[in-house]
């Protein structure tokens, strides 16, 4: 999609609102413009653009959030209930380590930019 890094900012619950007045839009292209992959990649988008790569982006993260929930809310359902078997907790906590890796991949590549 080459959306990159579109969404400047990571805000677990903060950031599931995307901008909705024209003076948000602004500000949040204002603060793209700052990082590398606009001054480099995307040098002649206009706002129209960006809004179009933000939306990618943002339910890119979505996206990332659902599966994280549908992966954690019933493992922990079934883990506060005992039905989960011992021998079955072991790979329980490696998919829980991969999705939360991959969440916090994320992050770093946002923060770092």
């Amino acid at each position: 999609t080459e959306s990159g890094l579109s969404m400047t900012k990571w805000h677990i619950i903060k950031g599931m609102k995307p901008p909705s007045t024209s003076q948000e839009w602004e500000e949040e292209f204002e603060r793209y413009k700052q990082f590398p992959e606009y001054k480099y990649v995307h040098k002649d988008i206009t706002l129209s653009d960006f809004k179009r790569i933000f939306y990618m982006e943002y339910f890119h993260r979505m996206w990332g959030r659902a599966i994280g929930l549908t992966f954690a809310i019933p493992a922990a359902f079934f883990l506060i209930k005992k039905w989960v078997p011992q021998h079955v907790k072991p790979r329980l906590g490696i998919y829980a380590g991969i999705i939360l890796f991959q969440g916090l991949l994320g992050w770093w590549m946002v923060k770092s930019g």
